[in-house]
């Protein structure tokens, strides 16, 4: 039962997102990396995520940030049966390597795609806050991208 319920609002979400809001005009700085220096931006990548409101739908637990990856723990709690809270814990990561891109959204939703799916859902307090986030994912993954 729980599970439908938490599907059902996984499912409301998205179409809200979809209705409601359109993705921003953005490009993002694929240098980020190389002008903070990558334990900086990793440090960066990590602290924006931890301040963020949200992950996936709940709130964040913890970030690893690794040289190929990020990898994000957040705590989702709905009604359960007989009206008792349950919580749960989501896991998302998402390869620098395969990105495809990150759309941000004018509430200030960012979404991660890898290899052709959604692979993260990040919300932000501020519009600068998810720039920023996007702008070193790509950076990130144009670091990992071979040289031709």
């Amino acid at each position: 039962m729980s599970l439908r319920y938490s599907g059902a609002l996984l499912v409301l979400g998205s179409v809200t997102l979809s209705v409601g809001c359109a993705p921003i005009a953005y490009r993002p700085n694929e240098d980020r990396v190389k002008e903070l220096g990558v334990e900086k931006a990793k440090a960066d990548l990590k602290e924006l995520v931890n301040r963020s409101k949200a992950a996936g739908g709940g709130a964040v637990a913890s970030v690893e940030v690794t040289d190929d990856a990020i990898k994000v723990k957040a705590n989702q709690t709905t009604m359960g049966a007989f009206y008792q809270m349950e919580t749960r814990q989501i896991e998302s990561t998402a390869e620098f390597p395969t990105l495809d891109r990150v759309d941000i959204y004018s509430n200030n939703w960012a979404y991660v795609y890898q290899s052709g799916r959604l692979a993260m859902q990040i919300l932000f307090a501020t519009p600068e806050d998810a720039r920023s986030f996007a702008d070193l994912m790509m950076s990130f993954r144009a670091q990992k991208k071979p040289s031709s």
